[in-house]
């Protein structure tokens, strides 16, 4: 999977997890902020991925990727989810934990981190571990 699409990944898993709307995950593997704009629930997605310019669009557990073209599968069981890319053929599986979401990609052989931001109002966002703040009036979703 592709660390644009895992990023998404991760995004929508910290959304179906009750985690609130978020602008961004942080994705520690490359360093940076990813965002993301859309709806989410358990029976629809449709989410923008701002930074690979596509959607992720279905109803769980299938999912299509439209910057590949391909499937994915989402699985989510409480704090644990699994899934398939169809594009590279690869499973995926990961743990949702406070402020963090960790995915287990196999095509990478590597576990990789994503960090979301919680707050409990839009008051005060958290600082991001790069220090830049985040927009809590951007909107998205």
């Amino acid at each position: 999977m592709n660390a644009n699409l895992r990023a998404c990944v991760a995004y929508l898993v910290a959304r179906l997890s009750g985690a609130g709307e978020h602008v961004m995950v942080f994705d520690f593997s490359g360093g940076r902020h990813v965002r993301h704009s859309g709806s989410v629930s358990g029976t629809s997605i449709n989410v923008f991925a701002i930074d690979r310019g596509a959607y992720l669009t279905g109803a769980p557990p299938n999912l299509h990727d439209h910057g590949s073209g391909a499937t994915v599968t989402l699985h989510l069981d409480g704090s644990a989810f699994n899934g398939l890319d169809w594009g590279t053929g690869k499973p995926y599986s990961g743990q949702v934990e406070p402020g963090m979401i960790r995915i287990r990609d196999e095509e990478t052989a590597k576990i990789h981190n994503y960090g979301v931001p919680i707050w409990s109002g839009p008051e005060r966002p958290p600082t991001p571990p790069d220090g830049e703040s985040v927009d809590s009036s951007a909107g998205g979703g």
